[in-house]
C-alpha cells in the first residue's frame, strides 16, 4: 500500500502530483474576462450564447442548447437563423 498526496487545484479541481505543477495550473486560468457580446432563446430571460474577450486578448464563446436540439446536426448558423426567425 502507498500514501498518495495530490494537490488539488481551487479553480478546476484537477489533482496534481505536485504543489508547484498545482499553482502553475491556478495561476494558468484567466479569471474573469469582458463579456463582448450575448444572444437569447426567443422568449429566454437567460442567455443561449456568451462571447468572452479573456485579458489575454483571446475570445471564447460559451453556448447552452436550446431544448430539444441535435447540436450534431443543426449548425449554430442554422440555430441563430431559427432564433431569429429566419428559417
Amino acid at each position: 500500500m502507498k500514501k498518495i498526496e495530490l494537490w488539488k487545484c481551487d479553480k478546476c479541481g484537477f489533482s496534481h502530483g505536485s504543489q508547484k505543477e498545482c499553482a502553475d495550473c491556478e495561476a494558468g486560468h484567466f479569471g474573469i474576462g469582458k463579456i463582448e457580446d450575448i444572444d437569447y432563446f426567443p422568449g429566454s430571460q437567460y442567455p443561449s450564447r456568451i462571447l468572452v474577450k479573456a485579458p489575454d486578448g483571446n475570445y471564447r464563446t460559451y453556448m447552452v442548447e436550446e431544448p430539444g436540439e441535435d447540436s450534431a446536426e443543426i449548425s449554430w448558423k442554422i440555430r441563430m437563423d431559427r432564433k431569429r426567425g429566419l428559417a
